[in-house]
């Protein structure tokens, strides 16, 4: 109901009131006039003249009782309109205050979407800075490994007749190309992590035969640095996972060279695998450098690198993590990792169901 019909309907309402009022104003003035009258008729009839009197009499409270009527008509009519205008201003009342908790709601929406925009554009902008950061990453990290191959390659004409300042400077040469190699690898598998296209091809694998891949992958720099390797492998085929092999081989492969890469030398690391029935479990733990705890929360994440880590180690992308993650979520498992804090050692762990392997 609008404000406009209300407001009609009180009009009438009152109107209606007044009219009432008059009737009983006028049938208070009949009533006076007969009560006059019927005096009159006191003083002239003789004492027999009752009838007339009696007939008066009649009149007279037939006039009072419609006096009466209308009276209470008029006073019934007065407590419906004011119950009418009550109820009508209660609704009003209810409908501003419906109003006012609506506007309220809205302005909320209002003022929460436009925090979830400006946060949004927040995260925009940081990830458009980071892209740019991670591309002049990539960039210099592509173009380092070319000043000792063009300084190699320049000198190896100058060598041909020294065997061992040539196989030297061909080793310089293949150390390079397989750092620019892996280099490029990892962007393929960031770019394919980003866009979710990276493939999996399963097949009925042994997790010790991945591990012991991943070993002999990085064995010799772990060689090289004095390190010292602890493995604590179930016996038999008890670890059997329906999996892609050579994406797990990476997995592990990428964990062992962290750890071997962050640790000092003549320090030690340790693999250990444990089967239970409800899970395989592989623990990569090292004595290196750490990991702190603010970097802790962001290590799995795409181009991200502790500043500690990248100065011990320089050459980097960021990536491998990240791309341990999804392949390790890519098979149904999970990946964590916990530091007690700079230069008190990490540790990496791997589970997967044991579904997978039954």
């Amino acid at each position: 109901m609008t404000r406009r019909d209300s407001t009609s309907r009180s009009a009438v309402a009152t109107q209606s009131l007044a009219t009432l009022e008059a009737h009983a104003v006028l049938l208070r003035a009949e009533v006076a006039g007969l009560r006059a009258e019927l005096a009159n008729l006191r003083d002239r009839l003789p004492p027999r003249g009752g009838g007339d009197l009696l007939e008066a009499n009649e009149q007279l409270i037939l006039a009072a009782l419609r006096a009466q009527a209308v009276a209470e008509a008029a006073e019934r009519h007065r407590e419906e309109a004011a119950a009418r205008k009550r109820s009508i201003d209660g609704r009003q009342r209810a409908g501003t205050r419906a109003q006012h908790g609506a506007l309220q709601e809205a302005n909320g929406l209002l003022v929460a979407s436009s925090l979830q925009a400006q946060a949004q554009e927040t995260r925009a902008l940081e990830a458009h800075a980071q892209a740019l950061g991670s591309m002049a990453t990539a960039a210099h990290e592509l173009r380092n490994p070319l000043t000792p191959i063009r300084l190699a390659a320049g000198m190896l004409g100058e060598a041909r007749d020294d065997l061992v300042r040539f196989t030297r400077l061909r080793d310089v040469i293949e150390a390079e190309v397989v750092h620019i190699a892996r280099l490029v690898d990892d962007l393929v598998d960031g770019s394919r992590v980003v866009s979710g296209k990276l493939r999996l091809e399963y097949a009925d694998v042994n997790l010790a035969s991945v591990l012991e891949s991943a070993v002999q992958t990085c064995r010799p720099a772990m060689e090289s640095r004095h390190q010292q390797l602890v493995i604590d492998l179930p016996a038999g085929d008890a670890m059997q996972l329906h999996a892609d092999y050579t994406r797990l081989v990476q997995v592990f492969t990428n964990l062992l060279d962290n750890a071997s890469k962050y640790t000092p030398e003549g320090g030690r690391i340790s693999l250990v695998a444990v089967r239970s029935p409800a899970a395989l479990t592989v623990s990569v733990n090292d004595n290196g450098i750490g990991v702190p705890a603010d970097a802790l929360l962001r290590i799995f994440d795409m181009f991200v690198q502790d500043s500690a880590a990248a100065a011990l180690r320089p050459g980097g992308l960021g990536i491998g993590l990240a791309i341990v993650r999804e392949l390790v979520e890519a098979h149904g498992g999970t990946v964590v990792g916990s530091s007690g804090g700079r230069d008190l050692g990490s540790t990496f762990v791997v589970t997967f169901q044991a579904s997978a392997g039954t």
